[in-house]
């Protein structure tokens, strides 16, 4: 990992880099870290020289021993960081040959200054900044089930009151507001989740999800959807490039793609607005006060006016005037005695 780039140390480390190095403080070091790296460890740490520390990748193969540096950081030594070593990098173990005369400090946890070099150590790495960042928003007033379970990215912005449960990862520029309830099993990428809003079991990437309302469980919620004050994405709902207004519901098994929905309206299990016609999407218009029955195929472009109706199992193709219904499937036939002329025989197990 380039060491510039090492987001484990601190500012405040960095900061105590008053302490000069010497053979005492190099000792304690290497007591600090012998469980981490054990005796070979601390055998070859206690061998260094003053004129520098080497990474363990790129010592001769019988000398590659576990090393580390103890954060003996100046700021003026990073820019004369260079890259001329086997794997290209710029180490912040170099510093201790730049700085003369050489100063060192104790740092509070000695894991802020391991490298990464494998995934195992990555994921130590990774597992030391959640904990710090988790225990950063705790104090802030943001409740967590359990912390370690809990994957926050350093650019998420979280208010006081927010609860998050078990399985939560927000990540890119996701905020959540004050009395939100987000979790258990939720994936949130560069989305918003309003205040007092609920989201469960569900997945947001580019979504913006207005006060008080509810997503999930099982929802996808794609880039371009906004969910206003009230409005709800529920059970197997998928919801693109679209609007839903206040208080209007998508309670469960929907595809929304590409639609206006207005306040107070509600969608129908089942209900799919066919905005792709193989070539180009188009839009569907629902206004305020709609009642779309389930199953009702919605094939765009279309517009369903205000306070109307469709019925279960339609295929709209038409625009719907304000206030009608609109119905679309064959009649019904019913054929008499037709079990009996087939001569069906009971089959207790249905098959």
């Amino acid at each position: 990992m380039p060491a510039k780039r090492n987001p484990r140390i601190p500012p405040r480390a960095l900061k105590r880099a008053t302490m000069l190095w010497s053979r005492e403080f190099t000792e304690r070091v290497a007591r600090d870290m012998a469980e981490w790296g054990g005796q070979e460890f601390m055998e070859t740490f206690m061998n260094f020289s003053y004129g520098g520390l080497y990474d363990r990748n790129v010592l001769p193969q019988k000398t590659r021993e576990l090393c580390a540096v103890a954060a003996c950081v100046m700021a003026n030594a990073l820019p004369q960081l260079r890259t001329d070593n086997a794997k290209k990098e710029e180490y912040l173990t170099d510093v201790v040959g730049i700085l003369a005369p050489v100063a060192g400090f104790e740092v509070e946890d000695h894991r802020q200054t391991l490298g990464v070099n494998s995934h195992d150590q990555l994921a130590a790495a990774d597992a030391l900044m959640r904990e710090r960042i988790n225990a950063a928003w705790m104090v802030a007033g943001v409740w967590m089930q359990d912390p370690y379970s809990t994957y926050l990215d350093a650019t998420v912005a979280l208010s006081p009151g927010v609860r998050l449960y078990p399985g939560v990862h927000l990540e890119g520029a996701t905020s959540v507001a004050a009395g939100a309830v987000v979790g258990p099993q939720v994936f949130a990428i560069d989305s918003s989740i309003g205040t007092g809003a609920r989201v469960w079991y569900s997945v947001l990437r580019g979504a913006e999800v207005g006060e008080q309302v509810d997503v999930g469980p099982f929802a996808s919620l794609r880039p371009g959807t906004v969910l206003h004050r009230g409005s709800k994405a529920g059970t197997f709902v998928e919801i693109k490039a679209s609007t839903v207004g206040p208080g209007s519901k998508v309670p469960h098994l929907a595809y929304i793609g590409d639609a206006s929905i207005g306040e107070d309206s509600n969608i129908g299990a089942g209900t799919i607005t066919c905005n792709y016609d193989g070539f180009r999407k188009h839009r569907t218009v629902i206004g305020n006060h709609v009642f779309i029955g389930s199953d009702t195929m919605l094939v765009a472009p279309v517009e369903i006016g205000d306070g109307a109706f469709t019925g279960a199992g339609s295929a709209i193709t038409r625009d719907v005037s304000p206030g009608s219904l609109a119905v679309e499937r064959s009649q019904q036939r019913e054929v008499p005695g037709y079990a009996a002329r087939r001569g069906r025989a009971d089959d207790p197990e249905g098959e």
